[in-house]
Protein backbone atom coordinates (compact mmCIF):
# COMPACT_ATOMS: atom_id res chain seq x y z
CA UNK A 1 0.00 0.00 0.00
CA UNK A 2 3.26 2.11 0.69
CA UNK A 3 3.72 1.58 -2.98
CA UNK A 4 0.76 2.31 -4.14
CA UNK A 5 0.39 5.70 -2.48
CA UNK A 6 4.13 6.55 -4.13
CA UNK A 7 3.10 5.21 -7.42
CA UNK A 8 -0.02 6.51 -9.88
CA UNK A 9 -1.13 3.62 -11.04
CA UNK A 10 -3.54 3.07 -8.03
CA UNK A 11 -5.90 6.10 -6.47
CA UNK A 12 -4.62 7.66 -3.29
CA UNK A 13 -8.22 6.05 -1.44
CA UNK A 14 -6.85 2.88 -2.24
CA UNK A 15 -2.98 3.39 -0.86
CA UNK A 16 -4.43 4.89 2.51
CA UNK A 17 -7.61 2.47 2.74
CA UNK A 18 -4.89 -0.35 2.48
CA UNK A 19 -2.46 1.88 5.17
CA UNK A 20 -5.36 2.01 7.10
CA UNK A 21 -6.75 -1.28 7.48
CA UNK A 22 -3.76 -3.48 8.04
CA UNK A 23 -2.61 -0.86 10.68
CA UNK A 24 -5.95 -1.46 12.38
CA UNK A 25 -5.66 -5.41 11.99
CA UNK A 26 -1.94 -5.26 13.22
CA UNK A 27 -2.92 -3.27 16.03
CA UNK A 28 -5.78 -5.98 17.09
CA UNK A 29 -3.34 -8.26 17.13
CA UNK A 30 -0.91 -6.59 19.81
CA UNK A 31 -3.71 -5.79 22.12
CA UNK A 32 -5.53 -9.00 21.74
CA UNK A 33 -2.17 -10.58 22.51
CA UNK A 34 -1.14 -8.08 25.00
CA UNK A 35 -3.72 -6.04 26.79
CA UNK A 36 -6.57 -8.97 26.99
CA UNK A 37 -8.15 -6.71 29.33
CA UNK A 38 -9.45 -4.37 26.45
CA UNK A 39 -10.46 -7.16 24.32
CA UNK A 40 -13.91 -5.21 23.11
CA UNK A 41 -11.86 -2.43 22.03
CA UNK A 42 -9.38 -4.67 20.00
CA UNK A 43 -12.51 -6.15 18.59
CA UNK A 44 -14.05 -2.90 17.68
CA UNK A 45 -9.97 -1.84 15.75
CA UNK A 46 -10.74 -4.92 14.35
CA UNK A 47 -13.75 -4.00 12.59
CA UNK A 48 -12.93 -1.08 11.52
CA UNK A 49 -9.92 -2.78 9.78
CA UNK A 50 -11.34 -5.56 8.40
CA UNK A 51 -13.89 -3.42 6.56
CA UNK A 52 -10.92 -1.00 5.28
CA UNK A 53 -9.28 -3.99 4.22
CA UNK A 54 -12.43 -5.55 2.55
CA UNK A 55 -12.56 -1.86 0.49
CA UNK A 56 -8.85 -2.05 -0.16
CA UNK A 57 -9.46 -5.97 -1.55
CA UNK A 58 -12.42 -4.28 -3.75
CA UNK A 59 -10.64 -1.35 -5.23
CA UNK A 60 -7.70 -3.10 -6.22
CA UNK A 61 -9.07 -5.69 -7.91
CA UNK A 62 -11.40 -3.65 -9.76
CA UNK A 63 -8.23 -1.54 -11.03
CA UNK A 64 -6.55 -4.95 -11.83
CA UNK A 65 -9.43 -5.67 -14.03
CA UNK A 66 -9.35 -2.39 -15.93
CA UNK A 67 -5.67 -2.58 -16.38
CA UNK A 68 -6.37 -6.10 -17.83
CA UNK A 69 -9.02 -4.33 -20.15
CA UNK A 70 -7.16 -1.97 -21.20
CA UNK A 71 -3.97 -3.84 -22.32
Amino acid sequence: SVVMLRGRLFSTINAWAGILGFGLLLTFEILASFVTALSVTAMMVAMAGGLLNITWYILTARRFFQLAKAS
